[in-house]
């Protein structure tokens, strides 16, 4: 479970990042898969 918590912590403080990139690929076209990882955040 420790390992668990780690990556979160590591994917909070990345979610900005992670956001602007999906953001970059949603407008390559990937506009759906963009959609469904906006719903489970």
């Amino acid at each position: 479970m420790q390992l668990l918590k780690l990556t979160w912590g590591k994917c909070i403080k990345k979610g900005k990042e992670c956001l602007s990139q999906m953001k970059k690929q949603s407008n390559g076209g990937e506009k759906p898969q963009n959609k469904d990882l906006q719903m489970r955040n």
